[in-house]
């Protein structure tokens, strides 16, 4: 389970890891190209809405800058041979597949040595089964997809908080290179775009190179809409096995979306290890989460999902499964267009058996929309 985790956590990271370099170019939305479009030709340069690309090329593809297409010469018919050859067909019959060998008891072999007694297998003595309900393994699987979340979340947030997200002004004469459904490139100059061409496009690319071409005008403001990545230190009450309340230190992790700004739904974990606890101690969480924002920066959140809390005993380690909520006030400084500094407070209460006391938990971290 634990390898299982750390798989799927790193799948999700993985597009992000592997192209978490900053480019020197720029992505404008079909919106933003319809709009432009809209505008007189003159208009156009002082203000192009662009982001930032991450993993791309920093200068266009080779083309003919805004001449016209060459004649399509004659069609011309060729013939030839074409041997091919692949790896995945056989020149005659594949090799025949190696037997496994079989496997012999122990017992049958020496029960068939002439003039031997036959042995009787050893017997083995199991270690005393665990106390609890749970699976210890559970716990040590969610605390590993956090802990590579976190780091990978931090990393990220470096990059991120070095990206541009706003306006540019362009000079008319610049080449927007328009991404077709078709997967064609198609150059035109930005005073030449045209409904047609905003209308057939996907998106626009603009190439800056190494000198700075664009002057930066300003970010756009915070934009949450979209994928959403959390990630921050956590901290918080817990009860132990004897029903005492302890206090726990360790780290947070979501992953979901955010619709038009206002709700944030994903799937967050937590893991923590007892600080004050009498023995060690590692509470681990997982469950979908819901954040609504009513007003700009400060919302409300609510999660109820599963606990694991390992404990380590004179006898072993003792693993107990159950359930928890958590509910509170979140808010959230805005540092780029897509990155936000967030903190919140709130209660938790645990359900792993017997009484459930209400305790207190929070949070600071940062968020990546």
């Amino acid at each position: 389970m634990r390898h299982s985790a750390l798989a799927y956590v790193a799948s999700l990271l993985s597009p992000f890891l592997l192209g978490g370099c900053l480019s020197n170019s720029y992505a404008v939305e079909r919106g933003e190209l319809m709009r432009l479009a809209a505008l007189e030709p003159e208009e156009r340069w002082q203000s192009v809405r662009a982001v930032q690309r991450v993993g791309g090329d920093d200068y266009p593809p080779e083309y003919e800058p805004f001449a016209p297409p060459p004649p399509e010469p004659a069609p011309r018919v060729y013939v030839s041979t074409v041997v091919v050859h692949s790896h995945h067909h056989y020149y005659g019959a594949p090799p025949p597949p190696l037997a496994r060998p079989e496997r012999v008891p122990a017992t049958a072999v020496a029960s068939s040595t002439p003039g031997s007694a036959p042995t009787t297998p050893a017997r083995v003595t199991s270690s005393p089964p665990k106390k609890g309900n749970g699976d210890a393994a559970a716990a040590v699987a969610v605390a590993a997809a956090v802990v590579v979340g976190a780091g990978a979340g931090f990393a990220l947030a470096a990059s991120e908080g070095a990206r541009y997200d706003g306006w540019v002004a362009v000079s008319p004469d610049e080449p927007v290179f328009l991404k077709l459904p078709s997967g064609q490139t198609k150059a035109v100059q930005l005073s030449a775009l045209s409904r047609g061409d905003a209308v057939a496009a996907e998106s626009g690319t603009l190439y800056e190179g190494e000198d700075d071409r664009f002057p930066r005008l300003g970010r756009a403001p915070l934009n949450r809409a979209g994928f959403t990545f959390t990630t921050g230190l956590h901290m918080g009450g817990f009860p132990q096995v004897d029903g005492r309340r302890a206090t726990a230190f360790g780290g947070y992790l979501l992953l979901g979306g955010n619709i038009a700004n206002r709700v944030t739904l994903g799937v967050a974990g937590t893991a923590d290890g007892g600080i004050d606890s009498k023995e060690s101690v590692l509470l681990a969480t997982v469950a979908p989460e819901l954040q609504i924002y009513p007003t700009r920066y400060v919302g409300l959140y609510g999660g109820y999902g599963w606990s694991f809390r390992n404990t380590d005993m004179p006898g072993g380690t003792r693993a107990d499964q159950g359930s928890f909520f958590r509910a509170g006030v979140v808010g959230e400084l805005p540092l780029t267009t897509r990155l936000t500094l967030q903190a919140r407070a709130g209660a938790t209460e645990y359900f792993f058996g017997g009484s459930a006391p209400l305790t207190w938990e929070g949070l600071i971290g940062l968020s990546i929309y």
